[in-house]
């Protein structure tokens, strides 16, 4: 049977190659002007940042499991800011393409952030 954060991170590792199947799918087959340039830039990002955050949220409510909600929402918080930063940065070096990945990248954070939910309650209710 695999640890905990293995099996997370394989299922991340699936979930990551699924989104990227599917945003190279898109920009075959979508116009010229709905294309996200730059798209592997995405779930590269999402999954490096969910894979670290949650072993981190994970050892920390072995720790002291009544601090597990501060930790989330700290996790949570970080995230968001980083993915803040990293969209700037990316606004201010591409800005003719700026809109259609802006709108693919909170998209993505989105269904990370409710992946690595789904994850954590599957986790705790063992």
């Amino acid at each position: 049977m695999l640890s905990p954060y293995k099996s997370f991170l394989l299922k991340l590792l699936l979930f990551t190659a699924i989104l990227w199947g599917l945003l190279i799918i898109w920009n075959f087959y979508t116009p010229e002007s709905f294309k996200i340039h730059h798209a592997y830039i995405i779930p590269l990002h999402f999954f490096i940042i969910t894979s670290i955050l949650h072993i981190r949220l994970v050892k920390s409510s072995q720790k002291e499991p009544k601090n597990f909600v501060y930790s989330f929402m700290g996790s949570t918080a970080l995230r968001m800011f980083i993915t803040l930063i990293a969209l700037v940065i990316y606004i201010l070096i591409d800005k003719a393409n700026a809109m259609n990945f802006a709108v693919a990248f909170l998209f993505g954070y989105f269904v990370y952030l409710i992946f690595e939910v789904v994850e954590l309650q599957k986790l705790f209710r063992k």
